[in-house]
């Protein structure tokens, strides 16, 4: 993908569309873009499949709400981050499969360690961004309102469809163990270096 996206900022460039200057804010665009748009074909062709389009989307608004303010684990490659996603989504239907029937008092620890690690962690330090105190407070903030939002969601779900409680409260799951992960992956690779 990042060849295609140089290969299509440097036509930008050579048509006179764009000036060579800004060349990397627009590859770094189209990469972007195409990684979003790979995102949710994943996530919409998982939800066709397996017949879960409704839970599929609502996991996806649910964990790419969250990650976007908590950040955690990063993969190294697209595939390898496109796998990943595909891997939590076939994950969340699984379980939200077994566990839809459940009382939602079972439920409650996945919304409480969430919370509990969103509070710990969150935001996620980014090798390829540092963020100040005033922005990582304000995305803590925005953290935590997301979740609260999607908490207060999830229980309102119980009680008409409580299936998507079980789908919001796995994806909650979810992007906290990349938050925690993440946590443990840096962490190794500060004491190996």
């Amino acid at each position: 993908m990042e060849k295609f996206c140089s290969f299509l900022t440097s036509k930008l460039v050579q048509n006179k569309v764009i000036v060579i200057d800004d060349y990397n804010i627009y590859k770094y665009g189209f990469e972007a873009l195409f990684s979003t748009l790979l995102g949710i074909l994943t996530a919409f062709v998982i939800g066709l499949l397996t017949q879960r389009l409704l839970w599929v989307a609502v996991f996806f608004a649910c964990f790419a709400s969250l990650r976007s303010q908590c950040g955690g684990y990063h993969a190294k490659t697209v595939l390898r981050c496109k796998l990943s996603f595909g891997t939590a989504i076939f994950l969340n239907i699984f379980f939200t499969y077994l566990t839809r029937d459940m009382d939602m008092l079972f439920g409650l620890p996945l919304f409480v360690i969430g919370l509990g690690v969103i509070i710990a962690l969150a935001p996620a330090d980014r090798e390829d961004k540092d963020m100040d105190q005033s922005e990582k407070r304000k995305h803590k903030i925005l953290s935590l309102i997301i979740f609260a939002l999607w908490t207060a969601a999830g229980v309102i779900m119980y009680f008409n469809a409580p299936e998507f409680f079980w789908v919001i409260g796995w994806a909650i799951f979810s992007a906290s163990a990349l938050l925690l992960f993440n946590y443990f992956y840096t962490r190794r690779k500060k004491h190996e270096a």
